[in-house]
């Protein structure tokens, strides 16, 4: 008979049904979970951070709830971008990526991501990603065209399923797209690129396969990462709503294609980021990066704060007032937080309310989180049930057991948010 805890129930929304679903992993405790990275050819900018740091709420309610979180994460370190400017520069791959992933990893560090995921580089999986091309040529699901390999949708039943693409809309003759990058970010009605063949121009960019000499496409590359780390099933795929209509399309047909099984019990998707209306993208000149903010006198903690201030699938709208009420909310939050744990101004008695407060305090808030991840209501009841306990230690009705309590339960909740406490104090309260 097993005795493990039973866990509350999480329900999250699935991008592919949308619906609310029950999350039930196929081997729990564990829980699989792949993440589409950052392309390490510029600098992570606050649209992409909004996804990350969402994924990484989601991992720590995962982990608060006792799940295993095995999450993998692909950054792509080969494609058309940095395979030009090696060219022209006369450097590698590796050594024009260096300086981007030591900055995101930095900037991780900053936002308070949690450690622990599996951060692969695409170029490190190039083999299985060549061998995998070779099954779709095998299977007819690819073709050879001028030394390139293409994925041909029409032949992969279901295709544009999770983005709602319109396949009676598809053009007549063949239309072939040989770009790593979809326009507009969604993925384009044709055929997409799965392998570039050598060209001179491409410089010291290949390897040596059984196709030929060449390089895989990111709409393998994440596919043969996620394989070789998690499989051909998993529970959980996150991204955001580029991710949703461009890369996660690609990323479904190449795997469901080659195992003929479904490929992940639960599509997430993170809403975007806008900036003077209009959607924030790099190629924009209207997304600024976590270093940007900083310069600005911005707090890391502010800024995780204010991207997880909206529900993850609502759009948030950035502007440097919004980030500064987003910074001036915290602060207030975090000083309910130290009314509530300090003992100075406790009284020598406690009342039943009280106690039914503090001890309600991490219910109501994991209630929430696990509709969906809905932190701005956890947040709001929580505020309330602070503010409450706050009036009620003033008039003298918080004794020391009840600020101890409280401190053992904002900690516990500062685990998953990242921001209730200052970090001196989560360093005062850990010790």
């Amino acid at each position: 008979m097993s005795h493990e805890r039973q866990r509350p129930v999480i329900e999250l929304y699935d991008t592919l049904t949308h619906q609310m679903q029950p999350l039930r992993p196929a081997a729990p405790p564990v829980v699989g979970v792949f993440t589409s990275g950052p392309r390490l050819a510029r600098p992570v900018h606050l649209g992409q951070w909004r996804t990350l740091v969402f994924e990484d709420l989601l991992l720590r309610q995962l982990a608060r709830l006792d799940y295993e979180p095995r999450r993998v994460m692909g950054l792509c370190d080969v494609e058309d971008a940095l395979v030009a400017q090696a060219g022209q520069r006369g450097r590698s791959l590796a050594e024009l990526t260096g300086p981007a992933e030591a900055e995101f990893m930095a900037d991780r560090a900053r936002l308070r991501l949690a450690p622990g995921a599996m951060l692969a580089r695409t170029s490190g999986c190039v083999p299985r990603a060549a061998a995998m091309v070779e099954i779709l040529l095998e299977k007819g699901l690819a073709y050879r065209h001028g030394g390139d390999v293409f994925f041909d949708p029409l032949q992969f039943e279901g295709f544009g399923k999770l983005s709602g693409l319109d396949l009676s809309r598809w053009p007549t003759p063949r239309r072939r797209f040989r770009c790593d990058g979809f326009p507009n970010e969604r993925l384009p009605r044709g055929d997409f690129i799965l392998w570039h063949g050598w060209r001179a121009k491409d410089g010291q960019a290949f390897w040596d396969t059984d196709l030929g000499r060449g390089r895989p496409a990111p709409s393998v590359q994440e596919p043969a990462v996620l394989s070789s780390h998690l499989g051909y099933t998993l529970d959980i795929v996150c991204g955001g709503v580029q991710d949703r209509d461009g890369q996660h399309e690609a990323t479904l047909a190449v795997m469901e294609s080659l195992s003929c099984q479904r490929l992940a019990g639960h599509w997430l998707h993170c809403a975007e980021l806008t900036a003077g209306r209009r959607k924030m993208c790099a190629r924009g000149g209207n997304a600024p990066t976590l270093g940007d903010l900083l310069a600005t006198g911005a707090s890391a903690d502010s800024v995780r704060f204010f991207l997880l201030s909206a529900h993850y699938r609502q759009p948030l709208a950035f502007s440097p007032k919004a980030l500064a009420a987003a910074g001036q909310r915290l602060a207030d939050l975090q000083r309910l937080a130290r009314e509530v744990t300090q003992l100075s101004g406790c009284a020598d008695r406690s009342t039943a309310v009280v106690q039914e407060l503090v001890t309600g305090l991490e219910p109501a808030f994991d209630l929430q989180l696990c509709a969906d991840l809905d932190l701005p209501g956890a947040l709001a009841g929580l505020e309330r049930q602070l503010t409450e306990l706050a009036g009620r230690k003033k008039a003298q009705e918080v004794g020391p057991l009840d600020c101890g309590r409280a401190t053992m339960a904002l900690s516990r909740l500062d685990a998953v948010t990242g921001f209730l406490f200052p970090a001196e104090v989560r360093a005062a309260n850990a010790a």
